[in-house]
């Protein structure tokens, strides 16, 4: 396994070497030797390029900062610590490498001989213990290059192989993410081996996909799952280790996503798109390959499928092209009315005004049709655009009529003048888009009508529809139970129309328990300390009005829990 790192640098070697020859060779055509270099590249990518979206540290356990010669030395895995269970105690985990001394090397240790799936090293941990204590576990953490992204798909990966020296196996060997470093065996993992792995020949991978659902920073390995939950199998009876003992190796945590060796070109030049997190790839150009070359004139987008055994993830990325400039704006203006142009993408502005910023306001009356252009740079590409605006007359448009409802009552708006509609706001009305909607307001509400073509200058109109209020008056309870048993448990008062509302209540003694400036508001039965107040007799005062009308209360009121 060592040949192939010395193979993948070398590869990344001979890359820079060719792409410094193109530039060299190709003095002619800058532009040329960008396209080779990118060729370059992108054909000569090691089959394990995903890995380098891998956003575990030292995923195959081969840096270190010393040697291991002895047991529970995960740590000397650079990034690596054994994880605390239930925040309580963290146990044995051994961290197995070549470099080792005897006992502890790869492919002879303590727990047998095998070799690693990836370079010369490995961790060993033990899934269960029952005979030592409940929920015995050597689980390991690490922290993450960068936190999960909450609603991003990964696909997550690690390899097991049953020791060649453990009598026993289980299931549930597997990753979770945490916030902090502690893991807690809650019978929770974001992947898992649903089956006991018995195989102590070949490397199993336990993979899936899972879905961020928090910035998750730390990654944990090994079994999160209590003895209860957990199935342990007698599969070695040569086996000198009672205890169900794995090899761990290559974890993984690959986002399933793409990503561009440039966001942004200038039109004639290339990008590489690179997807990861899966075993097979479908661009939407048709494309099989996980990366491809594209070359786009103005602002696309590129889509690809990402499917690896689990799941399938559809995803895409927007390539801008630097000097593919537009401005925004309306095309059409009303006679008069002054204008508001926006340029875009761009570093640098200048419009044929003399202005320098993205956003050109013209502030006086545009009386006639106006030609305008801005020069786009954006690093080292420059674009011109243009934009006509034509000047269009206004033209009037009608509604009726103002008036006064009772409340829950109907009337009809009518407007004219225009050959579509629309209505703001919608509360309260039949339809927005019609000319003659029928309207329902709850409370007094003024009507906008104007047209729906964003093109034409219309002069909009109001209608009012006044709601006529009703006062009445309203009675009060004397007794009320919030024992929680969903029944009477508030002092509610029904009231209707009121402009004023102010409710106090007392206890025997004169202390407020209770104030309140809102009708709909009822009181639980809790002090104004937050505190449950006793069962008892009460004196409430209410002050309220409606019109100018006054509508005060007082009384009595008994509190039973």
């Amino acid at each position: 396994m060592f040949l192939n790192y010395c193979l993948s640098l070398c590869t990344a070697l001979l890359r820079i070497t060719f792409c410094l020859y193109a530039f060299h060779m190709q003095k002619k055509s800058i532009k040329t030797s960008r396209i080779l270099c990118l060729l370059i590249i992108l054909f000569s990518a090691p089959e394990n390029y995903i890995l380098s979206q891998n956003l575990v540290p030292n995923w195959s356990f081969e840096q270190y900062s010393a040697c291991p010669n002895g047991y529970t030395q995960i740590a000397n895995a650079i990034g690596w610590y054994p994880s605390y269970v239930d925040n309580c105690c963290s146990y044995q985990v051994e961290y197995l490498n070549a470099c080792g001394t005897p006992g502890f090397q790869v492919p002879s240790n303590v727990w047998g001989n095998h070799t690693a799936s990836t370079g010369q090293a490995y961790m060993a941990q033990v899934t269960m213990a029952p005979t030592v204590t409940t929920n015995y576990r050597e689980n390991i953490y690490a922290k993450l290059i960068s936190p999960l992204v909450p609603g991003e798909t990964y696909y997550v990966s690690m390899r097991v192989v049953s020791a060649t020296d453990c009598e026993n196996t289980t299931n549930n060997d597997g990753i979770k993410f945490s916030t902090n470093s502690f893991f807690s065996v809650n019978n929770i993992a974001a992947v898992h081996s649903t089956v006991v792995i018995t195989d102590q020949v070949n490397w199993t991978t336990i993979s899936g996909c899972y879905m961020a659902d928090s910035a998750y920073t730390y990654i944990g390995v090994g079994n999160f799952f209590d003895d209860a939950h957990t199935t342990m199998s007698y599969s070695c009876s040569s086996c000198s280790n009672v205890y169900p003992g794995y090899y761990v190796d290559d974890i993984s945590v690959i986002p399933m996503t793409i990503t561009a060796s440039q966001f942004s070109i200038c039109k004639g030049d290339s990008s590489i798109l690179t997807a990861s997190g899966g075993t097979s790839y479908l661009w939407s150009n048709g494309n099989t390959n996980s990366s491809i070359i594209v070359k786009p004139t103005i602002n696309a987008t590129y889509s690809v499928s990402i499917t690896n055994p689990h799941c399938t993830l559809d995803t895409s990325i927007t390539i801008t092209v630097g000097n593919s400039g537009i401005i925004t704006g309306n095309d059409s203006v009303c006679d008069g009315s002054a204008i508001f142009l926006t340029a875009s993408p761009g570093t640098a502005y200048l419009w044929n005004t003399g202005a320098t910023t993205s956003s050109l306001q013209i502030n006086h009356a545009i009386t006639a049709d106006s030609l305008y252009y801005v020069i786009i740079s954006n690093g080292s590409c420059v674009d011109t655009v243009y934009k006509k605006i034509v000047i269009s007359q206004p033209s009037a448009i009608n509604a009726c009529c103002n008036t006064t409802i009772s409340n829950g009552k109907s009337i009809q708006l009518n407007a004219t003048g225009a050959s579509n509609y629309v209505w703001t706001p919608s509360t309260g009305l039949s339809c927005t888009n019609c000319q003659n909607p029928i309207a329902t307001p709850l409370i007094t509400t003024t009507y906008t009508v104007s047209t729906l073509n964003a093109n034409t200058c219309v002069l909009p109109d109001t209608v009012i529809v006044s709601i006529e209020t009703l006062c009445a008056d309203y009675t009060v309870p004397n007794i009320f139970t919030p024992n929680g048993d969903g029944v009477n448990d508030y002092f509610a008062i029904n009231t209707q129309a009121l402009d004023v509302y102010k409710i106090s209540i007392y206890d025997r003694w004169g202390v407020l328990q209770y104030e309140s400036n809102s009708p709909s508001i009822s009181w639980d039965g809790h002090n104004r300390s937050g505190e449950e107040a006793s069962t008892g007799v009460y004196y409430y005062i209410i002050r309220s009005s409606c019109n100018g009308k006054e509508y005060d209360k007082h009384g009595y009121l008994e509190l039973i829990r």
